[in-house]
């Protein structure tokens, strides 16, 4: 199998081909976010950062230095006059629908989402652990949003980083709309040119998540809202495909990362040569149950694991999409598979937050067990007792 598929192949969030018209479907006027299931509220605030000591290698400006957005979920508290956070601004919804063009994603579309976060709401009492997110390649990290939520739900500062100039369309607090070019993403004409251009396109990821590392270090000494809340002796990151990839890596070449977790992605870069010591979590789909390459990297961790969610597809694990085919069924999205939509959804959950509450908070659970206590679900041990 072309191992670069798995990062570049069928990565359009909605591609609705012969089966609908998605710009003649009329949508509900809600479609909201599964409910969370952790203790905390949710707040949400973004930031945008420079790094003033990397230049930006993905244009031709020689003066460009490297841009990133971040949305920050976190645990809140929440009063009477919180007001829930749109998933994207009308701004951004139409920038989304610009950038996916013929491929379905209309704005009405994404302002039917409703979430759970509060805007800008004062953090919970505590310090609380954090974990990084990558996003897949070609995709944006609002896609995900489901999945963050409901991590930041259970006591994680969760951050999703926006690659720039991979992810399909960054909107920064200027206006400026940012839209991903070939020099963002895996080119090549045969395999061995995708995996070097993919172990280029890893390097900058890598830089992208320690530097946003650094500054969450900043962050929590003079930020207004985050001060004094990030637990960063106690760090995890997780990703979707070349995101998943970008998790693995940093347990390999940033020691301040204790644990992380990809979600069906291939392996570039030191890690898939040496494999990882720390914890972690493999989550694949069905296209990849053959694939020795999880075990591989696995076999001097800490602690390993790999999950396998039977008749999934790549894109399962972009969790709105799950979402989409739960409230509007004749608009199933590519590349999910033909798992169940809410069960899919309550097990990629639950076992994120079972492995960061393990790994993290060092949090008893009784969820690693062969055979899996859910059905459809395949659960392989690596230096883990049962």
């Amino acid at each position: 199998m072309n191992k670069v598929r798995l990062m570049i192949g069928m990565m359009v969030f909605l591609c609705i081909g012969l089966t609908a018209n998605v710009y003649a479907q009329s949508f509900p006027e809600e479609i909201p976010l599964p409910e969370l299931s952790g203790e905390y509220a949710v707040g949400v605030a973004y930031y945008h950062l420079i790094d003033a000591n990397r230049p930006e290698t993905l244009t031709d400006d020689e003066d460009d230095q490297r841009e990133l957005m971040i949305s920050v979920f976190y645990p809140a508290q929440v009063d009477e006059n919180a007001v829930n956070a749109p998933y994207v601004t009308p701004e951004e919804a139409q920038n989304i629908e610009s950038a996916y063009s013929g491929l379905g994603v209309p704005a009405a579309l994404l302002n039917a989402f409703q979430t759970h976060a509060y805007m800008n709401v004062s953090v919970a009492d505590g310090l609380f652990p954090v974990v990084l997110f990558s996003h897949g390649a070609g995709v944006i990290p609002q896609f995900y949003r489901a999945m963050l939520e409901e991590l930041a739900s259970h006591g994680y500062i969760v951050v999703s980083i926006a690659h720039t100039y991979n992810a399909t369309v960054v909107t920064f607090p200027d206006g400026r709309v940012v839209m991903g070019n070939s020099a963002g993403n895996i080119e090549g004409n045969s395999l061995e040119e995708q995996t070097a251009s993919a172990n280029r396109l890893l390097e900058i990821w890598v830089a992208d998540a320690s530097f946003v590392l650094d500054e969450l270090t900043r962050l929590n000494t003079d930020d207004v809202l985050l001060s004094g809340h990030l637990d960063l002796e106690h760090v995890g990151m997780f990703g979707h495909s070349f995101g998943g990839a970008t998790a693995a890596e940093m347990t390999v070449s940033d020691e301040r990362f204790d644990a992380g977790i990809n979600m069906d992605g291939t392996l570039f870069g030191r890690v898939a040569n040496e494999g990882t010591t720390r914890p972690f979590m493999f989550m694949l789909s069905e296209l990849n149950r053959a694939s020795q390459e999880w075990e591989n990297a696995l076999v001097n961790s800490q602690a390993g694991y790999v999950v396998l969610l039977e008749n999934s597809d790549h894109n399962t694990y972009i969790t709105d999409q799950l979402v989409i085919a739960q409230y509007i069924p004749d608009l199933v999205p590519t590349g999910i598979g033909t798992v169940d939509p809410v069960s899919a959804l309550n097990v990629i959950h639950t076992y994120i937050v079972a492995f960061f509450d393990y790994n993290l908070k060092d949090k008893t659970t009784d969820i690693f067990t062969v055979p899996a206590p859910f059905e459809g679900v395949d659960v392989t041990l690596f230096g883990v007792s049962e």
